[in-house]
């Protein structure tokens, strides 16, 4: 499915963003999946979403445990959410993969802090849009 297309599933809209990620995924019953521990750095994010790119492929409907490391602050955001879908980014040896998923719960202490972030992070969006660049 192409970007597109998934734009126009997306509820909130999605800004770019580049911050340091770290996602743990549990060992999935019935498919011999182990748990792992995934680090890479986030493309772009929304209220109810997040795309990274990182070394490890995770299998669509996996459920993720997901520490953002937002800037000027030294404890990571902590939510939940399930990877909706991951795609290869290239053949070498270092291949990264590219993961989105949907964001279901933001640490309830996290939650005000989070939303202000994705909020300013549209705000400068559509100020620098608007001003032609």
């Amino acid at each position: 499915m192409d970007e597109q297309s998934y734009s126009d599933k997306r509820r909130y809209m999605r800004v770019i963003a580049q911050m340091e990620v770290e996602c743990e995924a549990p060992a999935l019953e019935g498919d011999n999946t182990p748990a792992r521990h995934v680090s890479g750095h986030t493309k772009n994010l929304s209220l109810n979403g997040i795309c990274f790119d990182a070394g490890a492929e995770l299998k669509t409907g996996t459920p993720l445990r997901i520490n953002l490391y937002v800037p000027d602050r030294d404890a990571p955001l902590e939510m939940e959410g399930e990877v909706i879908r991951c795609e290869r980014l290239g053949e070498r040896e270092e291949t990264k993969f590219r993961t989105a998923a949907h964001l279901f719960t933001v640490d309830r202490s996290d939650e005000g802090l989070f939303m202000g972030y994705v909020f300013n992070r549209m705000v400068h969006c559509l100020t620098t849009s608007s001003r032609g660049g």
